[in-house]
């Protein structure tokens, strides 16, 4: 599985993000009656006849009335949607079935608990294909209607959501959705700040969209350390703000390749200068005209080692490696 996708994996493996998304964009009935304080990630490495896990799909279990219910959560990846999903789906709840039966040692009369499905589909064109197994069977003779199986999964399809939908529903779900599309670097910018607001409250939460975003935003500039020196979201969107001059062309694809290692190395040393000096002005106050200088005409060598002698520095000056006595 690529980094990326463990990472978006990752996200909606924290129980506030699976919440969101049910309350916001399956907005059923039933889901209010969902407790949700019994929200629990559970055991999902089935393994199927040809020894393959599957690294795609998370199962959420969570008190319904007096039952458990069971959240089947399918992570669709690819850019063209698979024509046969509803196929898999009843595959993997008939897994997910045998697992609960053997686990939970159930006898004769006993019943299973129900399952809801729902396949999250990242591509960016509209989902066109069955979404019921019904639809995939040829039509049978009446007498064998009564057999065939009936399954069908909800579908949450990135690509319909306006982005004026997206922002009125204001969650970090929704947030996310928005980070997917393309939009222009500026727009991004306004939209790592706002998730940051908005997952800030959990750093554990934090931690993880910020590496998924820090991945999918520094792909766009096909610069892999763009954002090296952020340590947080916060720091991610201000280093966006401040040096969409440099990143401009690059993020949109205009810079000419002669000129891109250039282009992209002036913005990541604003970037990781910019940083720098938000993180000294933390801790000794405004900078003296000298401190601004040196950052001014850092190399990135010298802004790593000054990252670096900040967490121990007394004084302004031991933060730049300075000898205080030659002063």
């Amino acid at each position: 599985m690529k980094s990326h996708d463990a990472s978006y994996k990752a996200i909606f493996s924290h129980p506030e993000i699976v919440q969101q998304l049910l309350q916001s964009f399956v907005k059923q009935d039933w889901v209010n009656e969902l407790d949700f304080s019994t929200l629990e990630k559970t055991n999902n490495s089935y393994v199927t006849e040809d020894c393959r896990e599957r690294f795609d799909d998370l199962i959420w279990k969570v008190r319904w009335h007096e039952q458990d219910l069971y959240v089947y959560l399918l992570l669709e990846f690819q850019s063209e949607p698979d024509y046969f999903m509803p196929v898999r789906i009843m595959t993997y709840i008939g897994l997910l079935y045998q697992d609960l039966i053997s686990s939970q040692n159930l006898k004769t009369h006993d019943k299973l608990p129900p399952v809801m499905p729902i396949v999250l589909h990242r591509g960016q064109h509209a989902w066109k294909y069955p979404q019921a197994i019904q639809e995939l069977i040829a039509q049978p003779h009446e007498v064998l209607a009564q057999y065939c199986p009936s399954l069908s999964f909800f579908l949450i399809d990135e690509c319909q959501y306006e982005n004026e939908t997206l922002m009125q529903i204001d969650n970090a779900v929704a947030t996310l959705f928005q980070l997917e599309k393309n939009d222009d670097i500026f727009t991004k910018a306004k939209q790592v700040a706002r998730l940051f607001l908005l997952v800030k409250h959990t750093p554990e939460l934090e931690r993880i969209f910020r590496h998924w975003v820090e991945y999918n935003l520094s792909m766009r500039l096909k610069e892999p350390n763009a954002f090296k020196a952020a340590k947080n979201l916060e720091e991610m969107a201000i280093m966006l703000e401040e040096c969409v001059d440099s990143w401009v062309d690059y993020w949109e694809g205009k810079g000419e390749e002669k000129g891109l290692q250039k282009g992209l190395q002036k913005g990541l040393l604003e970037g990781e200068a910019l940083v720098l000096r938000r993180q000294l002005r933390k801790r000794f106050g405004e900078l003296p005209d000298w401190a601004q200088a040196k950052l001014a005409n850092a190399s990135t060598d010298e802004l790593e080692s000054w990252a670096e002698a900040i967490l121990d520095a007394k004084t302004l000056q031991a933060a730049f490696l300075l000898n205080e006595d030659l002063l």
